[in-house]
């Protein structure tokens, strides 16, 4: 069972993009347009990777953070749907990156494997990603051992802002593209049992049934 709802949780993430993607044309302006926007997020963060920095971009979709890092530091960036990206969306292709390493993976299995020239990474960003994990808890462990000493893990999430509406979309069919629904209880309920200490936490974006937070994290 688990196995079918991840499938079709990706199935639904890859239609998702092809429709999101679909009028963000022409692909090059978006990109250039998405790279500004990484930026300032990082700038907002006063979060600047040094050029030997080990960064991870854990379900990095694809047009992730790795598109505004990947010139200067050494970027892993891991999603089980990066070869699907390549094949069906004019956006996203491994070329346009050649100093990034693309890992085609579920990040359960890219740590399992210990596929990256990485031991640890200065910065880990896991946005907009978390929830779609098959084990939200296993994963952000981790995370949080593969971070260097004096590393942050940078979290991006999408918070239920009203208890019914989550109960009812984990019943929902179309809540496979957010497997995982949680509120802001939940997760910070998630980030101490990690381990994880806030150095930073707050609302990002509040859309009508949905808010956005961010935290910056250290062990």
């Amino acid at each position: 069972m688990a196995s079918i709802r991840r499938n079709i949780a990706r199935w639904f993430q890859l239609h998702w993009w092809k429709r999101y993607l679909g009028d963000k044309r022409p692909p090059r302006k978006y990109l250039d347009a998405r790279t500004a926007y990484w930026k300032d997020f990082l700038e907002r963060l006063a979060i600047a990777p040094e050029a030997d920095a080990c960064v991870l971009d854990a379900g990095c979709g694809p047009v992730g953070i790795f598109i505004a890092l990947g010139e200067k530091s050494r970027v892993d960036a891991v999603d089980p749907l990066l070869g699907k990206y390549e094949e069906e969306l004019e956006h996203f292709q491994k070329a346009y990156y050649p100093k990034v390493r693309f890992y085609s993976d579920s990040i359960e299995e890219f740590f399992a494997e210990n596929k990256s020239e990485c031991e640890k990474y200065d910065y880990i960003f896991c946005l907009n990603a978390l929830n779609r994990f098959d084990d939200m808890r296993t994963s952000l462990m981790d995370m949080r051992n593969h971070l260097k000493p004096n590393g942050r893990l940078v979290l991006l999430v999408e918070v239920h802002r009203f208890l019914p509406v989550k109960y009812l979309f984990r019943l929902l069919f179309w809540s496979f593209t957010n497997p995982r629904e949680a509120d802001l209880q939940d997760y910070l309920a998630l980030l101490q049992s990690c381990g994880l200490k806030q150095e930073k936490g707050f609302l990002n974006r509040k859309g009508a049934l949905f808010s956005y937070w961010c935290f910056v994290c250290k062990v």
